[in-house]
């Protein structure tokens, strides 16, 4: 999509309307993060509007949070992700000539989500859609990702009994293939915009539920987390040439921004000149621990060392 952006944006990820407890239920919970910005990006997996248990409540729940958004004079993008892999026009944005880049996540893994009971069933159904389609570009390739995420969705209706959190926690293989994706999420999404898009800087994702800060090879990628299990999203707000990290909490029900709590801050005009970006953190007692964890679950470098994630500081 087009580099021109509003002057407030606002990046999260993950709120999977129409999935019941462990989501966003009510649309208008979501109108305090609307009202704070000009323009939200949701990075995928907004709705489960092809999950055939949920897909009726998603599809209900969308249409609110559309006209939510226009009440609210807020630009609403949807990025695809692999649970609503044709909700939005978009599988990716790029932002400020291209040093940001924002996609869900889900093509980083050839199995889309390897800790999914399917994960054979879309690693079959994605690499068969880039043999037929041959596909080698990064567009095509997300084509054939969609198409991949789609064919998932067709099997699950035949086993409803294979989805959802408790699906994956009851099977060990599971548990271990969600924490090995923590692990090796910051070097995948550093291998893949080095091939695809090298002028990134900075790369914004979701899907792994884990939020967290990580710096490769010059280039840092935040990932915002999620609004269900287990919880603890992120908002990337993006002004002028600042792109800041903040905690998003449920209070009074509704989401709230905690502007006054930066987990990170990225001077885009450090980058411009070659520099480092500043990079600074404020994260409250109660918000540390979840960061920590992030830290411990940095991705192995190729000679198998892990490596550091990104510097949290204190300052007043």
């Amino acid at each position: 999509m087009g580099d021109h952006m509003p002057s407030r944006t606002l990046v999260i990820s993950d709120t999977h309307l129409g999935r019941g407890r462990l989501s966003v239920l009510d649309p208008a919970h979501l109108e305090e993060l609307l009202r704070a910005v000009d323009h939200l990006v949701i990075n995928g997996d907004t709705a489960e509007i092809h999950h055939p248990r949920h897909s009726r409540e998603a599809a209900f729940a969308l249409d609110r949070l559309r006209e939510l958004a226009e009440r609210c004079g807020t630009r609403l993008d949807l990025v695809n992700g692999n649970h609503d892999p044709d909700v939005g026009q978009a599988h990716y944005l790029q932002l400020r000539e291209g040093r940001i880049f924002i996609t869900h996540g889900h093509v980083l893994h050839p199995s889309i989500a390897p800790w999914s009971p399917n994960a054979s069933v879309l690693e079959s159904a994605y690499k068969q859609q880039v043999e037929d389609s041959r596909a080698s570009t990064m567009d095509e390739m997300f084509d054939a990702l969609a198409r991949a995420s789609l064919k998932e969705w067709a099997n699950v209706s035949m086993d409803l009994s294979k989805t959802g959190n408790r699906a994956i926690l009851v099977r060990p293989r599971s548990v271990f293939n969600v924490v090995k994706y923590w692990w090796t999420m910051p070097a995948l999404v550093d291998a893949f915009v080095s091939e695809y898009v090298p002028a990134t800087r900075i790369v914004l994702v979701g899907h792994s539920h884990h939020a967290g800060h990580y710096s490769r090879n010059g280039r840092d990628i935040i990932n915002t987390g999620c609004f269900g299990f287990p919880g603890r999203p992120l908002g990337a707000l993006l002004e002028a040439d600042v792109l800041s990290t903040h905690p998003i909490r449920f209070e009074a029900d509704r989401w709230i921004l905690r502007e006054h709590r930066t987990h990170g801050r990225y001077d885009l005009r450090d980058q411009e000149s070659g520099k480092s970006p500043a990079v600074t953190g404020t994260p409250p007692e109660d918000d540390q621990s979840s960061l920590a964890d992030t830290s411990r679950a940095a991705s192995a470098t190729s000679s198998g060392s892990m490596p550091d994630s990104m510097p949290l500081s204190r300052h007043s």
